[in-house]
């Protein structure tokens, strides 16, 4: 009886110290604001290096700096309670970096600050600032991606968008009628490859991400398939017809030439979902990563007078949809590395996004090994089904 009271208590001390553990803080890596060309933009974004205390569930990213040099009050969370969900077989059982991005419009932060952060397996109040990780000494920078928006200005889809400095209405978000999945609230994958753009190449470059993230999961039917990066974006780069950008249009069918000329489409299948406003696709994508596949993701950009600018591509690498709030996560071109950047969603609008005042969802296209995870499931009922009723048969 003893040694069940001790082991009982045991296991109640190691779920404690565990909940502790993830709730002591991770290290900020990144910390700054972005700019176009050498025009600062109106979003900050901090990089986080998360350790995930827990394997399943959801997360709560939390960032705090006092700029003000009055003490830690709920004005000064930067990034609080921001979901990222937990999966054993992606982020929750390996780490990752994750990128939040926050409105600068009313700060002008230059300099060094003490930057508190934690990952927390519970949401806070807006008041309790324990536990939290002391980054001190952090630089916030200025991370400036160049030029990489000229094809935009010939309306292809090519990179950054424009910085009107939030000018312009707030447009019609779109439709926001999308309904949870029964089994979880998300995913994030956290071994995306992240290659950095090369100017106006955000179509080929996402691809190729999809394309090594595809091999790196099926080594058996992929493996030493696929050209080294800059032989595999040429290739996208040609299919696609490229020129300073793509036309939309031209990613599906320039990545099914390049998979047809590699000599991979019996081994991989192609599709696209969601409609070109965005309509539907935020379901597409996580139905997609939900079923093992590689999804990349069109976004439009708007001008300010809400007519449609150029467009960029990322590869989605996760979903968040708790009913009520609905999230992406990316491996974006523009960012590069190992760095997974997260968005809350507002209709099809995309908030906050680091490199367009006015960003939106379009569609997106997937990629999947054939057979595909859900045609052999429907194949393995198909076959068992007529074996079972044989079975009972004979039973009977």
């Amino acid at each position: 009886m003893a040694q069940k009271v001790f082991g009982f208590f045991g296991l109640m001390l190691a779920v404690a110290l565990l909940l502790t553990a993830g709730a002591q803080g991770d290290p900020v890596v990144g910390f700054g604001r972005v700019a176009i060309n050498g025009n600062p933009t109106n979003v900050g974004f901090v990089d986080v290096a998360i350790n995930p205390g827990a394997s399943t569930g959801v997360g709560f990213l939390n960032v705090a700096v006092d700029f003000n040099s009055n003490g830690l009050d709920p004005g000064d969370w930067l990034v609080f309670n921001s979901e990222i969900p937990l999966q054993s077989t992606d982020f929750g059982g390996n780490s990752a970096t994750f990128s939040s991005t926050f409105d600068l419009s009313s700060l002008s932060p230059s300099g060094s600050y003490t930057v508190y952060a934690a990952f927390d397996l519970t949401s806070r109040s807006s008041s309790d600032f324990t536990n939290l990780q002391t980054n001190p000494g952090v630089s916030f920078s200025i991370y400036d991606i160049g030029d990489l928006q000229d094809g935009i200005n010939l309306g292809l889809d090519a990179g950054a968008g424009g910085n009107g400095g939030n000018s312009g209405s707030v447009l019609n978000p779109g439709d926001g009628s999308l309904s949870p999945l029964n089994q979880i609230i998300g995913r994030v994958r956290h071994d995306t490859p992240g290659i950095k753009q090369k100017k106006n190449e955000c179509a080929p470059t996402s691809a190729a991400q999809s394309l090594y993230w595809l091999q790196k999961r099926h080594p058996g039917a992929l493996g030493g398939k696929l050209p080294g990066q800059d032989d595999l974006i040429d290739k996208l780069k040609k299919g696609m017809q490229w020129d300073d950008g793509i036309s939309p249009g031209n990613f599906e069918p320039g990545k099914k030439k390049v998979i047809e000329d590699l000599k991979l489409d019996k081994i991989i299948v192609t599709k696209k979902g969601g409609q070109f406003d965005g309509t539907n696709t935020f379901d597409f994508v996580k139905k997609e990563i939900e079923a093992g596949e590689d999804v990349e993701l069109r976004i439009q950009y708007k001008k300010a007078d809400g007519s449609n600018d150029g467009g960029h591509w990322v590869t989605a690498t996760g979903w968040f949809d708790n009913g009520s709030k609905k999230k992406l996560y990316f491996k974006d071109p523009l960012t590069g590395g190992d760095t997974v950047d997260e968005y809350e969603l507002d209709g099809t609008r995309i908030k906050n996004y680091k490199y367009g005042d006015r960003a939106y969802i379009s569609f997106a296209v997937s990629q999947s090994v054939v057979p595909e995870p859900g045609t052999m499931a429907l194949f393995g009922i198909g076959v068992l089904a007529p074996a079972l009723a044989v079975w009972r048969r004979r039973k009977g």
